[in-house]
């Protein structure tokens, strides 16, 4: 083979196996990591919060002494500004935000007048600081009942929980403790509130631990891990133990799913949905480090998940949520019971500031082929489709949502993912719409037992149906050509409500169709039936729960005539077109047939049946935009008009009539469309249930 030909090979061996590098470094997996500024003073015992997008962190060790120190962290600039100190240093110190400010509590000092070296005793104190970021200023507060450190602090309902710890021993005559005599942990729950300065004792948790991690969750605080033995890391005593407390009935749950890894001493964050665990410590005879697993804890299916691990291990390490990000700075990479301080020449802290992006599903649900579920719309959307209850994908969907509203049940009313929040996003159960002052007055009632800062949002939404209230100070606030609109915007955010709950996006809400020719499907699916299931409502006709067909009372009497009107409504509050004949049948007409909380306008939202409903009118109404020549109205007053809801983020979003003028601009369809009726019909007939007595 000539030298030209040998080089040539060469060359194309080279240029293949680029080619071949490239196609294999495209296909790998994005690196969820990223680095962000470091920190300015690597230590360890450091405490991370987030408050106003930003990151503060406070504390550090500095080799015993109590470092104090307080740094903010600005991700939009990526730079560390450091900050007034603690007035009195502490290491160990619990840190919660509340209302923009950070409130700083308890924590260890370094003894007065002992010949223990430096780090080796640990004074408990009562200390409680508020941090104000804004005006970089500190504010004392009202002492701590009892003198601890390295509890768990947590705000929950507008005031700061204080969880767990460590203190001296009953009786000690030093106002410390060492490493080398006995320490009281402590199961000790006390609650701060700011709008009184006062602290008030609740009920203990069953583990008493220091060094835990935690978060809350929908209003429900929960104590993860932590170390049950000395609050020195001088043996195994880590736990993987899982408590949650509910602050409005001062009580703690039985035994929750314990975390996969027992440690202690690590970072935690919460993005409200979510609690994230990192790094940590542990301590044996035979083993001494640090951790860099992270690990999810789920509490609305009280289920951990693993997730991508730190790139290097630590302990001490301060940690904070901030959007999608979870932030993790400095720390020891080892664990302190290495003793590292025999060696003077050791460096083990570090400055590393590692961010871990959460825009990913660590366990996403198999997936099942869908014909053109999941390809894009002309809207940019990924499609989805709804699918008839009764469908094998409808029977899906169905065990799917059977599960979200059991755990929306168990949310307090204030959280957007909440089943009471969807009731009432309806209309609050009390009077009913047409007694508006009545009405109106049961709302202010309902709305002022939320805590303050979920009211507006609140008041803003629940109590939204368009079809019937009229508000006489506000008589555009409810109108009739809105009818239709403010349904679909509903289900679609109640749909992703329950997506962000189930944290499944392949979900659907499916619908039931009644009005089939199918005298079968006039009965309501078996397990809207069963008491135990989280479907069932107990209200509804007496044969509609025991499986006859909903229209026993008057035969045959639902139908979709109304596919025949040739325009969308006359005015905006009239009475003649597809809208308002809609409105009645086969609306009003079914909801007639389920009876008990379908029949009350007040109490429809209760019934899970009425969302499946709704998202067959849904379907309806796109039928009748797809017959030629029928369009809903173009006026920008009624395109333009926005409505409040509740979003699957926690947050409040405001939608305009635009957005869903057709369904494919929410980025969904349905697995099949009707046609106009033709011909007569059979006329409605009274008719007595078997189940009905008549004299």
């Amino acid at each position: 083979m000539s030298k030209l030909l040998k080089r040539g090979t060469a060359l194309l061996a080279v240029v293949a196996s680029v080619l071949l590098s490239t196609a294999a470094l495209a296909q790998m997996p994005n690196n969820p990591w990223k680095k962000a500024a470091p920190f300015p003073e690597p230590d360890e015992e450091l405490y991370g919060v987030a408050v106003n997008g930003k990151m503060y962190v406070i504390g550090g060790w500095d080799d015993g002494k109590a470092r104090g120190a307080n740094y903010e962290y600005d991700p939009a600039t990526d730079k560390w500004t450091k900050k007034k100190p603690m007035p009195r240093p502490a290491h160990h110190a619990a840190l919660a935000a509340l209302n923009g400010k950070i409130y700083v509590l308890g924590g260890f000092v370094v003894p007065k007048d002992t010949q223990i070296p430096v780090g080796g005793a640990w004074e408990p104190i009562d200390d409680a600081w508020e941090y104000d970021p804004v005006a970089d200023s500190w504010k004392s507060l009202a002492p701590l009942p009892s003198k601890r450190g390295s509890a768990f602090a947590s705000e929950a309902g507008g005031k700061i929980y204080l969880i767990g710890g460590a203190t001296t021993m009953p009786g000690s005559k030093d106002p410390y403790f060492t490493f080398f005599e006995p320490t009281l942990v402590l199961a000790t729950n006390e609650v701060y509130d700011p709008a009184t300065n006062k602290w008030e004792s609740r009920k203990p948790m069953s583990v008493a631990r220091n060094h835990a991690f935690g978060g809350a969750v929908n209003g429900k605080i929960y104590v993860i891990g932590g170390r049950t033995g000395h609050a020195f890391i001088l043996s195994a005593t880590n736990t993987d133990v899982v408590e949650e407390y509910n602050p409005v009935s001062d009580s703690w749950s039985g035994p929750k799913e314990r975390m996969p890894t027992a440690r202690s001493g690590g970072a935690w964050g919460t993005d409200g949905r979510w609690i994230y665990v990192a790094g940590g410590e542990v301590t044996t005879n035979k083993l001494v480090g640090a951790f860099r697993g992270i690990e999810a804890y789920d509490p609305a299916i009280n289920a951990w998940f693993t997730l991508p691990y730190m790139p290097m291990p630590r302990h001490g390490v301060a940690g904070a949520v901030i959007g999608n990000e979870f932030h993790l700075v400095s720390g020891m990479i080892q664990s302190s019971g290495a003793m590292v301080f025999m060696d003077p020449s050791l460096s083990t802290h570090t400055a590393a500031h590692d961010v871990l992006e959460l825009k990913f599903n660590p366990n996403p649900p198999p997936v099942t082929a869908k014909p053109a579920h999941g390809t894009p719309t002309a809207f940019g959307k990924k499609l989805h489709i709804r699918y008839n209850v009764n469908s094998p994908q409808g029977r899906e969907m169905l065990a799917k949502y059977a599960r979200a509203v059991e755990i929306m049940r168990t949310l307090p009313d204030y959280d957007t993912h909440s089943w009471t929040w969807w009731w009432n996003t309806h209309w609050i159960k009390g009077p009913p719409a047409f007694l508006w002052d009545y009405s109106r007055k049961k709302k202010t009632e309902v709305i002022a037992t939320l805590p303050v800062q979920y009211r507006k949002d609140a008041e803003d939404v629940w109590d939204g149906c368009q079809a019937h209230p009229y508000n006489p100070s506000n008589p555009e606030q409810y109108q009739q050509w809105y009818f239709l609109p403010w349904h679909r915007l509903m289900l679609y955010q109640f749909e992703g409500v329950i997506r962000e709950v189930l944290h499944d996006e392949d979900f659907t809400l499916p619908y039931w169709n009644p009005v089939t020719g199918n005298v079968a499907d006039l009965s309501i699916p078996a397990v809207f039936m069963d008491p135990q299931s989280s479907l069932y409502d107990g209200t509804r006709w007496p044969w509609v729960n025991g499986g006859e067909r909903i229209d026993i009372l008057y035969r045959d009497w639902l139908s979709l005539d109304v596919l025949n009107e040739k325009f969308y409504i006359d005015k905006p509050n009239g009475s003649l077109g597809f809208n308002p004949r809609f409105d009645t049948n086969p609306h009003f007409l079914t909801h007639l047939a389920l009876g008990g909380d379908m029949a009350d306008f007040a109490t429809v939202g209760g019934d899970p049946m009425f969302y499946l409903h709704h998202a067959n009118l849904d379907r309806i109404w796109e039928s009748w935009n797809r017959i030629p020549g029928r369009t809903n109205p173009t006026d920008p007053k009624y395109l333009n008009r926005t409505f409040a809801f509740g979003d699957r983020s926690g947050k409040r979003v405001d939608l305009p009539v635009r957005m869903g003028n057709r369904v494919a601009q929410l980025g969904y369809e349905y697995d099949k469309y009707e046609k106009p009726p033709v011909g007569p019909r059979v006329p409605a007939r009274r008719y007595f249930p078997s189940s009905t007595v008549c004299c």
